[in-house]
């Protein structure tokens, strides 16, 4: 990714608490993403993700001003790292896309980066405190557009399109590694070790 320039939204499954720790430390410069507050209270991983660029995100409110500033964060050159699934996958698998994601993303008028993670779920799953070893593989994908939106189509309507266009990116970014072709873009951490380690491949 040392090529691409320019704002950027990076959009990736959901499998662990783990996940922006990872991609953090694979995508340079600093990638910000969105956190539930609640995880800033997580010891070690609460560190870690302000460390990498996290904003605090109130999930039980609409937090209208967490997005405005995630929107122009990206306005402004920076970089965004957005889970459309909304929340951690309970059994490993990609869930689908929400409406909100599509909204940001769309409102940035940025390409879109889609990401596919493998290996923290394994690590640290939901639920599960402690980390185990495994080894974890981030694969990033080729920047897109996102679809164009069509004359008459409420929005809710457009943003959910989006967020299906992001869940098919990563999931053809999990089915080529399930097959064994190489990514645009592949980065390697043991998750024993710390990932400011440079486990990069």
């Amino acid at each position: 990714m040392l090529g691409l320039k320019g704002p950027l939204v990076f959009v990736s499954n959901h499998a662990s608490n783990l996940d922006p720790i990872y991609v953090g430390c694979i995508i340079p410069p600093m990638i910000h993403n969105l956190a539930k507050k609640e995880l800033f209270k997580v010891p070690f991983v609460g560190q870690w993700i302000w460390l990498v660029g996290a904003m605090p995100v109130d999930r039980e409110s609409a937090d209208s001003g967490a997005l405005r500033r995630a929107v122009d964060l990206v306005k402004n050159g920076g970089r965004l790292l957005l889970f459309p699934e909304g929340t951690r996958t309970r059994d490993g698998s990609l869930g689908p896309g929400l409406p909100g994601v599509g909204m940001i993303a769309s409102m940035s008028r940025a390409r879109v980066v889609p990401v596919y993670i493998d290996g923290t779920f394994e690590a640290m799953p939901r639920g599960v405190s402690g980390i185990r070893p495994h080894k974890v593989v981030v694969n990033c994908g080729e920047p897109f557009e996102l679809p164009k939106r069509s004359k008459g189509m409420a929005g809710k309507e457009y943003y959910q399109l989006c967020a299906d266009e992001m869940m098919k990116r990563i999931a053809a970014l999990r089915d080529d590694g399930l097959e064994g072709s190489a990514p645009a873009e592949q980065g390697k951490i043991e998750s024993g070790q710390s990932p400011t380690e440079d486990g990069r491949s």
